[in-house]
């Protein structure tokens, strides 16, 4: 069996524990802080869970780098930097915990094959965040783009209204209503993470897996700081508390499967990111859309087994009458997914970017022996002589200084051109280059 197919079987396998896990967590019962027998839904626990497993990525990030350092100077030269600029990690880590406290809460109410196919959402605000606009990252979408989104949008509708429908209980379908609101705002929130990052960690020079490790202290890190205490002061109907922290150790102490699906859970995250290093090299959107779709169906199916078969209905999700509108759903969730995978957005254009922006003059001092002729169609080069005997000139006009997003940067001169980093001084041999080069003007030497 070669590494990539036990990669992928990794992938798949964990890929679908980790889901499961959550799920069959919140219906554990153990006993609380007040002694009463009750399940364990505390969707915030399960938050922290998740970000503790992730910081246990460290470990294959230590394996990873030993490779390299074994290799490179690389990782020795920007170790200083490194360390510098990891904290606009804070940023895209404070998204993905709203999205983590959103999905699990959302969880809680609806079915994990729900949870599973409800991610399509993200697709959809990733396309709004990432469009021309004065705040992101200035996509174009094509034609093939909104049919994408229209299917995605239209698998979410179908596969939210199958779970509500299969709702008998009038008064359980608010709670589904509820919790699919909440996954959808997590997937706004998740999106707006994957716009964050590629906005602000662009230029860290990390690895993806050291990337995950960070995101998960940090996220550690105000799970404990932030979210728990403001939790436990809230008042709510978990031990008079919105969550209570402690009931949920207690809860933990009392209970050996709560600790075994805890472990598992950080194992599963481990693992799970191991395997997704080694099939790193199968990047196509054919067989990510491929990969995913199939570890949901795994874990739809599980989920039936579960309910029929191992739980005696205590875990899992019955095959209702509605299910077929949900595999429809989930069709075209696939087809739009793997649709936009196809056509990647791209950034506008330069001119685009700027069209409605004030621009302003480039103007240089140039010695006297130096006569700019202008080109045929091109904006004229204005002259005139100052009071040090040198001849200023106009050679065109520039944008004002502004952020760049990674795909100018990458082009050193585009990317100074924009106000990226702009010398106070150019020397006229540097400005006459520039202007030969956008080809807006010539010159001849007296």
């Amino acid at each position: 069996m070669t590494s990539v197919t036990v990669g992928v079987l990794g992938l798949l396998t964990f890929g679908t524990v980790t889901s499961l896990l959550a799920k069959i967590i919140f219906g554990v019962p153990s006993l609380g802080i007040d002694g009463q027998l009750k399940e364990f839904r505390k969707p915030l626990f399960e938050t922290f869970a998740m970000f503790y497993g992730m910081s246990f990525c460290f470990v294959l990030d230590m394996l990873q780098r030993q490779k390299l350092e074994s290799k490179s100077e690389l990782v020795e030269k920007n170790a200083k930097s490194r360390h510098h600029s990891v904290l606009v990690i804070w940023f895209p880590a404070a998204f993905d915990l709203i999205a983590t406290v959103c999905m699990c809460t959302g969880l809680l109410y609806t079915t994990v094959s729900v949870y599973q196919m409800l991610r399509g959402a993200m697709l959809v605000f990733t396309a709004l965040f990432s469009v021309r606009n004065k705040l992101f990252l200035k996509r174009k979408l094509t034609f093939h783009h909104y049919v994408s989104i229209f299917l995605n949008i239209l698998g979410i509708s179908l596969v939210g209204l199958a779970n509500i429908l299969s709702e008998k209980d009038i008064a359980m379908r608010g709670n589904l209503v509820m919790g699919i609101i909440l996954m959808i705002f997590g997937q706004c929130a998740q999106a707006a993470q994957v716009v964050v990052e590629e906005y602000f960690c662009q230029d860290l020079n990390m690895p993806s897996i050291r990337v995950v490790t960070y995101e998960g202290l940090f996220g550690v890190a105000m799970m404990l700081l932030i979210v728990f205490p403001l939790a436990y002061w809230v008042p709510g109907q978990d031990s008079g508390s919105l969550e209570n922290i402690l009931d949920s150790f207690i809860m933990i102490e009392h209970s050996w499967i709560l600790q075994g699906i805890l472990l598992m859970d950080v194992c599963c995250m481990l693992f799970f990111n191991y395997f997704s290093m080694n099939v790193t090299k199968l990047s196509s959107s054919m067989f990510r859309t491929l990969l995913e779709t199939m570890r949901t169906m795994i874990v739809w199916i599980v989920d039936i087994l579960l309910y029929y078969f191992i739980s005696q209905g205590q875990f899992g999700e019955p095959w209702t009458q509605y299910s077929f509108l949900q595999v429809i759903g989930f069709m075209f969730l696939v087809i739009g997914t793997f649709q936009y995978s196809q056509y990647p957005t791209l950034p506008v254009s330069e001119e685009e970017w700027f069209e409605e922006e004030e621009k302003v003059p480039l103007v240089t001092d140039v010695p006297r022996n130096v006569t700019m002729k202008q080109v045929t169609g091109k904006e004229p080069v204005v002259s005139h002589i100052n009071e040090k005997g040198t001849s200023q000139i106009t050679i065109g006009s520039k944008n004002p200084p502004k952020n760049v997003p990674s795909f100018y940067s990458s082009s050193p001169s585009i990317f100074m051109r924009h106000g990226g980093f702009s010398p106070s001084v150019y020397s006229s041999e540097i400005l006459e280059l520039e202007a030969r080069q956008s080809g807006s003007l010539s010159s001849t030497v007296e």
